[in-house]
């Protein structure tokens, strides 16, 4: 299906998802939201946040323990917001066939943080091989479902009006 789900139709992206990659979406969306919401700590509850979520959490002092703690401390809300929005208005968007500017950014970072998490879920490195996923093993259903966030990822900032 490479290069059909997203195309160009003026200044607008034009969408065409099956309602099964909708429902997909809208599951994956839930699921992180659920997630973020049950597992990040506010930013005086310590350091508590699910590690799955760590990237989207980045430190923003590797060398400094006490100064990225402070960061997250007055960080955290901020971030928790801003991923909670991205997920907020890609779920409301998700019926959408066609997308402006501003909201191909937000499908892109949406889609984006979704395969955040589960590739930090799946641990994922470059030596991993997409080849080698039988899609008839529900085991593997995780990593189908990041390298398919990957090519649509791909395939949205190809379509974007530039």
């Amino acid at each position: 299906m490479t290069g059909t789900r997203f195309g160009v139709r003026g200044s607008m992206v034009s969408v065409h998802l099956a309602d099964w990659e909708r429902r997909l979406l809208a599951d994956m969306v839930s699921e992180l939201r659920s997630n973020l919401l049950d597992h990040t700590p506010a930013r005086d509850g310590g350091d508590g946040l699910d590690p799955s979520l760590r990237r989207l959490f980045p430190p923003a002092y590797l060398s400094d323990p006490d100064r990225d703690a402070e960061y997250q401390r007055l960080m955290r809300d901020e971030l928790l917001a801003e991923r909670l929005e991205h997920l907020e208005f890609l779920d409301r968007t998700l019926a959408e066939d066609h997308l402006d500017d501003e909201q191909v950014t937000a499908w892109v970072q949406g889609l984006n943080e979704l395969r955040l998490v589960i590739g930090t879920q799946l641990d994922i490195s470059e030596e991993d091989d997409p080849a080698g996923i039988d899609p008839q093993d529900p085991a593997q259903r995780p990593m189908l479902r990041y390298h398919y966030l990957g090519g649509l990822l791909a395939e949205l900032i190809e379509a974007a009006p530039r």
